[in-house]
Parts: structure tokens; C-alpha cells; sequence
């Protein structure tokens, strides 16, 4: 199977003695709409997607089309979901099991360093061309964020997601991502509970424009803790944006 199996879908099992005969030029359904054939031109050129749409206007019918493309491509592809009942409804698994990064709540250098032990997920990050993700609004912005940034540096490329090309869709106005309590946030860079909220003047970020009435994100930095019996636990300094959805992130 080159989807569901958690590899990437980069290993493919064949019965010995049978030969599937595939067409040398692929056509989509005909059932297909000018805006799904668009999709399709997009995924057939190699280039990062997202579709959306309301629930019963055929988003799953065109993630099944696209799949049927990128097997006759034959790119290594990997079918993923944000949770285990969306995974199952497209016979894929979850980003988290095919990322290795479980919950996904550790700082960027610790699931790093934990992928980094495994071989095998190495092998998945690296050999995997195509990453689709259905139901892409439950995924939480810090975890957007660090699927970018893991995957720079797992593939040792500078571009988004370190060259993977992502066929992602999903309706943020059904399904939102569940937030954390702000008391159980985490610095991103090294771990530390102790987040303070700056004021926009004091951050060192760059000011972002907004559209008229809509209010700048709350920034956090990672600040030291001091106990009571005087010892004090370093913050790394570290700053960034309250975000929500994914689309909110500079990684989108």
C-alpha cells in the first residue's frame, strides 16, 4: 500500500505474477469539476495546495482523485489526518504517528532529537515527496510551526517544510483547532513554563499589519523563574505570537 502504512508510502508490495497495466496518460473523473481539475494541475506540477469547501461538496471525492494521480506519478506519497477517526475516513494515519512527534507539545529540539534516534523515521521524513493532510483547522499553529521547522532540518533544506509538497484541506469554519490553556503553554525553543506577556512596544519582533479593527496577537516571551529560596531557572529569551490556525503562522 503506498498509503496507510505509516512509511511515507515509498514501499510498495506486488503479487508475484501479477502486473497491473496502467495507462500511459491519466485522465481525471469526468464527474470532476473545473475547480478540482485546477487542483489537479497543481498536485501534477509539483506545488503546494490547499482546498477547501463545506461539508458534501467533494472534498473527499477529490483527495481520492488525487491519490489516483500521485500513484500513476509514482511519487512517494503519504496520506495523514489531524485525528484517528479522520484517518481512518481517508485510509491514512495521523500527521503525529507519521511525523514521530506524538502530541507534539516538546520543543522543537526534543522532538528533533527523539526522531533523529530512529532510522526509520528519518527514512520516512526524507523519502516521502507528497505529504496530504486532511482536516488541516485542527492543527494547532505551534504544531504547524514545528512540522516547518523539523522538516528543514531533518532534510537539511531551507524551504518550507524542507521541500515537502503539501496537499492539504479542511474548513476552518467547522472544525477549529482545541486550545491550550495559557498556564500549560510551553516555550517552543527549550521547554520553559515560565511565559510572560510583553507589551508590543517592549517585543523585538516586527510589527504586523493588520486589517482595519482587528487587534495585534499577544506576544509571549520565555522569561527566568525565580523560586522562593532565591534559585533562578533561565529563560532562552525566545518571543513569538499567540496564533490559532494554521493559516495564521509565518510557516502557512
Amino acid at each position: 500500500s503506498r498509503y496507510g502504512t505509516g512509511r511515507g508510502g515509498f514501499e510498495i508490495k506486488e503479487e508475484v505474477g501479477v502486473k497491473e497495466e496502467k495507462p500511459e496518460v491519466w485522465e481525471p473523473d469526468p464527474r470532476c469539476s473545473d475547480e478540482q481539475k485546477a487542483v489537479l494541475n497543481e498536485v501534477r506540477n509539483g506545488r503546494s495546495v490547499f482546498f477547501t469547501g463545506a461539508a458534501g461538496v467533494g472534498k473527499s471525492f477529490l483527495l481520492q482523485e488525487i491519490t489516483r494521480l500521485l500513484e500513476h506519478l509514482q511519487k512517494p506519497f503519504q496520506i495523514t489526518a489531524t485525528t484517528g477517526i479522520a484517518a481512518l475516513q481517508v485510509s491514512g494515519i495521523t500527521v503525529h504517528s507519521w511525523s514521530g512527534v506524538g502530541l507534539g507539545k516538546d520543543p522543537v529540539t526534543v522532538l528533533y532529537d527523539r526522531i533523529m534516534r530512529s532510522k526509520e523515521r528519518v527514512k520516512i521524513w526524507r523519502d516521502t515527496a507528497v505529504l496530504v493532510v486532511d482536516e488541516i483547522s485542527m492543527i494547532g499553529a505551534d504544531l504547524f510551526t514545528k512540522l516547518d521547522v523539523l522538516g528543514k532540518l531533518i532534510r537539511r533544506d531551507r524551504r518550507p517544510f524542507g521541500g515537502l509538497q503539501l496537499v492539504v484541506s479542511g474548513d476552518f469554519f467547522q472544525l477549529p483547532p482545541v486550545p491550550e490553556p495559557r498556564n500549560e503553554l510551553r516555550c517552543m525553543r527549550c521547554g520553559h513554563h515560565n511565559l510572560q506577556k510583553i507589551p508590543l512596544h517592549e517585543a523585538c519582533l516586527p510589527y504586523e499589519e493588520r486589517a482595519k479593527g482587528v487587534p495585534q496577537d499577544d506576544v509571549l516571551r520565555c522569561t527566568d523563574t525565580v523560586k522562593r529560596n532565591g534559585e533562578r531557572i533561565s529563560g532562552c529569551g525566545f518571543e513569538w505570537r499567540v496564533r490559532r490556525f494554521a493559516f495564521e503562522t509565518e510557516a502557512w
